[in-house]
């Protein structure tokens, strides 16, 4: 994770990517990365990533919301 912490007017930026395995109806291998926006105390994702699944299939997907940095509640 890289990380442009909150200036004096409290907002910043943070840059992550990762990974893991979906199961169930959609089963796979994803990976992602995301680079949200940091704003008093809030956190506004940009996600992006792709799902590779069986037989050479893919799914693109997308994360947008906003996470309490304090308490990690989420809206979507």
């Amino acid at each position: 994770m890289r990380s442009v912490d909150p200036g004096s007017q409290g907002t910043g930026r943070l840059y992550v990517q990762g990974g893991g395995t979906f199961t169930g109806r959609l089963a796979g291998q994803a990976k992602w990365s995301n680079y949200p926006r940091l704003r008093d105390g809030w956190a506004f994702p940009e996600g992006r990533g792709v799902l590779e699944v069986a037989g050479g299939g893919f799914v693109l997907f997308s994360l947008t919301g906003m996470s309490s940095l304090t308490s990690a509640a989420g809206f979507t």
